[in-house]
């Protein structure tokens, strides 16, 4: 989660490179594979940032908490 942003930017900058030359190399479902990937990453870090919110349990009271862990 934390510090993750910049990296999965450049990941998804050189995945996406790929699957462009790919395309214009004539694979067809290149840019499907590609967006299935992504969507698939997308759900990865949903999944991850739901366990990783529903550890706190410090300040069950508080607005911020409460909407992290009924997400």
């Amino acid at each position: 989660l934390s510090g993750q942003g910049l990296y999965r930017a450049l990941a998804s900058a050189l995945h996406v490179t790929k699957a462009i030359e790919a395309r214009w190399a004539g694979s067809r479902d290149a840019l499907q594979h590609y967006a299935a990937d992504v969507r698939r990453s997308f759900l990865d870090y949903l999944r991850l940032r739901a366990a990783h919110y529903s550890r706190e349990q410090r300040w069950p009271k508080s607005d911020f908490w409460r909407r992290r862990h009924h997400a």
